[in-house]
């Protein structure tokens, strides 16, 4: 499993998965019994809840896209180091937000309430995840799979569907 970093990605979104459905489970628990668990209220369990499901799968999707695309394309990857440069920004990120919301920390708005200044190195994040894709995948000049085409367009669409949420 030498040099697995695809499974940093998956591992991360993993634990993920699992913060998500604990707090999905108190934040359910608190909605119906009012009360319930006051230590972490309703308004901060909601919020880590949605953040962390929403990150599970954008952290286990990338992780598969940078498994399966240069087996793909046939080729390495174009930059390894990007990669996990990527990871370190987007989990660092990731828990920085998770203590924002523990500490009642909002900005806003109404699914990701993490602080505004904080998309800004979600958006690094997804450049450096964009960069390595598109150099990767350009390697295979013609006959992209459907999938290929599907990856792009959610990397590009996320970053214009974030940037436009943000402005």
């Amino acid at each position: 499993m030498k040099n697995k970093f695809e499974l940093l990605f998956i591992t991360l979104g993993l634990l993920a998965l699992i913060g998500g459905l604990f707090f999905g489970v108190i934040a359910g628990l608190q909605f119906v019994f009012p009360g319930f668990l006051d230590v972490i209220p309703f308004h901060k369990t909601r919020p880590l809840h949605v953040s962390l499901v929403v990150a599970w799968i954008f952290l286990a999707s990338i992780g598969g896209i940078y498994y399966y695309l240069p087996i793909q394309v046939g080729e390495r990857l174009y930059s390894k180091k990007l990669s996990i440069l990527h990871f370190l920004v987007f989990s660092i990120t990731g828990i920085v937000i998770v203590f924002c919301y523990l500490f009642g920390k909002f900005g806003g708005r109404e699914y990701w309430e993490f602080p505004p200044v904080l998309a800004i190195p979600v958006v690094v994040s997804w450049l450096l995840f964009g960069w390595n894709y598109f150099k990767t995948a350009f390697k295979l000049a013609s006959g992209w799979p459907v999938y290929m085409w599907m990856w792009s367009t959610g990397i590009v669409f996320f970053l214009f569907t974030f940037s436009e949420a943000y402005v």
